[in-house]
């Protein structure tokens, strides 16, 4: 049997308006840096500004 794995990452911090911070785009990067050695297959994510953006970001952590 197949072993599956599901990681799940609330998005960084973000503004009143939705859209992520300084501190959200680097924990968002932190995040990236984290994950970058797994083997993923696929990466969801609402539709919501801060969340796309999260789930965008490079996993290059400068």
């Amino acid at each position: 049997m197949a072993v599956r794995h599901l990681y799940l990452a609330r998005h960084g911090a973000a503004d009143a308006f939705g859209e992520l911070t300084a501190v959200g785009r680097r924990q968002a990067d932190l995040l990236g840096a984290r994950l970058a050695h797994l083997p993923l297959d696929a990466v969801r994510h609402s539709p919501l500004p801060r969340a796309a953006a999260s789930a965008s970001t490079p996993t290059s952590c400068s």
